[in-house]
């Protein structure tokens, strides 16, 4: 009689016992571990792609010729690059990004005079009016 177990079991088995077997049986679980884990991180990138395309075509929906500004914050880095890459892709005249830190966020409402948090610098309120004005497109990350 042919006896059947997973090579969950087994390899449970092989931890608790030191069967001759279970070198062979532990590399071939390493082996499969890794294949799954390499499928999951493909699958993980083509869903990142697809979701940057999504926000690009539907949720921004990029003309060609259009200016675009991304707000984003660093540990979405990955996510924006492909989203840059696909607003260029659908026609972007030109893309811009602008990185938040929540780390120097932090240190400015930690140290940063109360007064400053009263202050916008007025380029960059008349870039955000220029591109408003121009029908250019401000998309943010966060």
């Amino acid at each position: 009689m042919q006896q059947r177990f997973s090579l969950g079991a087994a390899l449970f088995l092989c931890e608790s016992q030191p069967f001759p077997f279970c070198a062979k049986i532990t590399t071939a679980g390493k082996v499969i571990k890794e294949l799954e884990e390499e499928k999951m991180i493909k699958d993980f990138e083509l869903m990142l792609d697809k979701y940057a395309d999504l926000v690009v075509k539907v949720g921004v929906n990029v003309q060609p010729g259009q200016v675009l500004m991304i707000h984003s914050p660093l540990e979405t880095v990955d996510l924006t690059r492909l989203i840059v890459g696909k607003a260029y892709e659908a026609g972007a005249k030109y893309v811009m990004v602008e990185w938040e830190d929540e780390v120097t966020t932090r240190i400015r409402y930690e140290k940063a005079p109360e007064d400053s948090f009263s202050y916008y610098p007025q380029w960059q309120a008349d870039m955000l009016e220029r591109l408003s004005e121009a029908g250019e497109v401000d998309g943010d990350m966060r």
